[in-house]
């Protein structure tokens, strides 16, 4: 048994902002977690576009954002050019609800080298997998991750009602959420962690 503090990784990177229950879960988890286990390390990976986690002053936890702004940059830049003064924010707006631009920005962001920065951890918490964006896989960004995973399963809509979701995102979630979830329930049950947090 050790005695150094459990280090937990949380990816937070698929729930992109505040606003909506699941931004709100997450605020709520990290807060709840650090404040119960106070000799824990908690190290957060986030969207960029929910900045409010930058602002959780809590010893115990470490909030890496992947940046978002060169996408968000390059957009405006080029809607610049050919749309009127002051029209080009509405644009942008415009069209981030038809673009699926977290799988830009992860694709550009490079999740799968920040994760592999991170180093030894005992435990990664996924709160959520977005089976919406297929260019955000955790399947990827966790590959070089040894770690037990541990998931929060949402949104299992699809396996009873396939006739609601297109057929990109039946495609990701038979191919990549499907096998990401068996293999956090072989991680969890091959690495038991111990009420006190220790292996």
């Amino acid at each position: 048994m050790s005695d150094r503090p459990l280090r937990v990784a949380i990816a937070g990177e698929t729930i992109p902002y505040m606003e909506g229950g699941l931004g709100y879960f997450l605020w709520s988890a990290v807060h709840g977690l650090a404040d119960a286990e106070p000799s824990w390390r908690f190290k957060l990976v986030a969207s960029s576009g929910f900045s409010q986690l930058a602002d959780i002053r809590m010893p115990n936890v470490d909030v890496s954002f992947w940046d978002t702004a060169p996408v968000h940059r390059a957009a405006m830049k080029l809607l610049g050019k050919v749309l009127p003064k002051g029209a080009a924010s509405q644009a942008s707006y415009k069209l981030s609800q038809y673009v699926p631009s977290q799988s830009l920005r992860a694709r550009w962001g490079d999740l799968a080298a920040m994760w592999a920065t991170l180093g030894a951890v005992d435990a990664v918490w996924v709160p959520h997998f977005s089976i919406r964006w297929g260019g955000l896989s955790l399947m990827k960004n966790l590959r070089s991750v040894r770690a037990p995973i541990l998931l929060t399963i949402h949104d299992i809509h699809p396996v009873f009602f396939p006739d609601d979701w297109s057929p990109q995102a039946l495609e990701v979630f038979w191919k990549d959420f499907v096998p990401f979830a068996k293999r956090s329930q072989m991680h969890h049950n091959s690495h038991p962690v111990s009420e006190k947090g220790h292996r």
